[in-house]
């Protein structure tokens, strides 16, 4: 926790990687480097999710911590199933996706400014969805 600095440099690469991965579709499509970009960006991702896990647990919101990954496992069994049983393609969706991440990236920013335990569960929420 007292290195912030490879925190910022997680995120900043996770960032890069995924910028990469979807705007090089040549890169992604390739055997080797498809697997290499997807192992550097979910090293990146861990580490920079177990740093936020860490520094909910030191200021005692474990709870928090509990109840995200209980809805993340419980949308992840969903929509696994989902996937598994429809003909359905929901992959057309993506500006409305876009305007929802957009508006739960400010609506976390927001969030930074207050501690307000029920705004970090809404957001944990909005984010898994």
């Amino acid at each position: 926790m007292k290195n912030t600095w490879l925190i910022i440099t997680s995120c900043v690469f996770a960032l890069v990687i995924s910028l990469v991965m979807v705007c090089c579709h040549n890169l992604v499509r390739k055997v080797p480097t498809n697997y290499i970009l997807l192992f550097a960006f979910t090293l990146c991702e861990a580490y920079a999710i177990s740093a936020i896990c860490k520094a909910y647990s030191q200021r005692g919101q474990t709870d928090l911590v509990l109840i995200a990954l209980g809805l993340t496992a419980g949308m992840t069994f969903a929509l696994t199933l989902y996937a598994m049983t429809t003909k359905s393609d929901i992959t057309t969706w993506g500006g409305t996706l876009f305007a929802f991440a957009i508006g739960l990236l400010f609506m976390s920013i927001l969030a930074l400014f207050t501690s307000l335990k029920w705004v970090h569960i809404i957001i944990s929420v909005l984010t898994i969805i």
